[in-house]
């Protein structure tokens, strides 16, 4: 189990060191979004490898301007998993929490794309 988590580690390093040297909005390294190309319309993930990009730089604002709900939901849900194990697992595992995750992804994704919200869009 240990060896587990430090192979998770090593990953997850790995991917931030990428994302801190390569911008995503430059060259072809990282995929584009293919609901995106195929519709023009944003997806709930659209941005979000710019959004690593800026947050591994410290740009928090940028980073919330490319994926607001990934920047926001990213610390909340550390911040849960940190201060209490109990009600995190209890949150995660409750029987209505897919519902409600889908719930609010779905709203933010018609919302991002809606000409009013147009601050939602990457």
């Amino acid at each position: 189990m240990k060896l587990k988590k430090i192979l998770i580690g090593i990953v997850v390093l790995g991917l931030l060191s990428l994302y801190f040297l390569f911008n995503p909005s430059v060259g072809d390294l990282f995929p584009k979004c293919p609901f995106y190309a195929a519709t023009g319309a944003y997806c709930p993930g659209c941005g979000s490898q710019r959004a690593i990009h800026d947050l591994a730089h410290l740009r928090f604002s940028e980073a919330l301007s490319h994926n607001f709900l990934m920047v926001t939901m990213i610390p909340l849900g550390f911040l849960l998993f940190l201060f209490s194990k109990k009600k995190f697992n209890d949150i995660i595992y409750h029987p209505k929490s897919p519902y409600i995750i889908f719930g609010i992804i779905g709203i933010y994704w018609i919302l991002r794309n809606l000409e009013f919200f147009h601050y939602l869009a990457p």
